[in-house]
C-alpha cells in the first residue's frame, strides 16, 4: 500500500472532521435563531421593517454558510480520493479509497437537503438532545 493513498485517505477524514465542525456551528446558529425572542414582541421596541432587520435573519444566513463551507469540505475530500484512485488502480488501495469516501458521502448526504431545501422551519429545527 502506497503512502499516499494513506496520507490521501487521512486527509480526507481530516476534512470531513472539519466540514462535521461546520454542521455543528450551522445547527448551532439555527437553534440561536429559533430560541431567539422575536422582536418587536416586547414593549418599547418597533417592529422590523424587513427580514434584514431581524436578528434570527443573521443566524439562518451564517448557517447557510457554515454548510456551505462543509459541503465544499466534502467535495474537495472526494475530489482528492478520486485523484488518488486514478493514480493506483490496483484492488486494495482502491478499498480503500471507497472506504475513505464513505464518510464525506455521508456528511454531503446530510447537509444537502439543509442547505439547499425550502428552509427549516420552527417544527424542524435541531433541538439539544435530538
Amino acid at each position: 500500500m502506497s503512502a499516499e493513498v494513506l496520507l490521501a485517505g487521512g486527509y480526507a477524514f481530516v476534512l470531513v472532521l472539519a466540514g462535521t465542525a461546520f454542521e455543528r456551528m450551522a445547527s448551532h446558529a439555527e437553534r440561536d435563531a429559533f430560541d431567539s425572542e422575536p422582536s418587536g414582541l416586547r414593549a418599547g421596541r418597533r417592529t422590523p421593517r424587513s427580514a434584514r432587520d431581524d436578528p434570527s435573519f443573521a443566524h439562518l444566513h451564517a448557517a447557510r454558510f457554515h454548510r456551505g463551507l462543509a459541503l465544499i469540505l466534502c467535495v474537495c475530500a472526494v475530489y482528492i480520493l478520486v485523484i488518488v484512485a486514478a493514480r493506483h488502480p490496483a484492488p486494495a488501495p482502491l478499498a480503500v479509497l471507497a472506504g475513505a469516501a464513505l464518510l464525506p458521502g455521508w456528511l454531503a448526504f446530510r447537509i444537502v437537503p439543509r442547505l439547499f431545501g425550502k428552509g427549516v422551519s420552527r417544527e424542524h429545527a435541531p433541538r439539544p438532545g435530538r
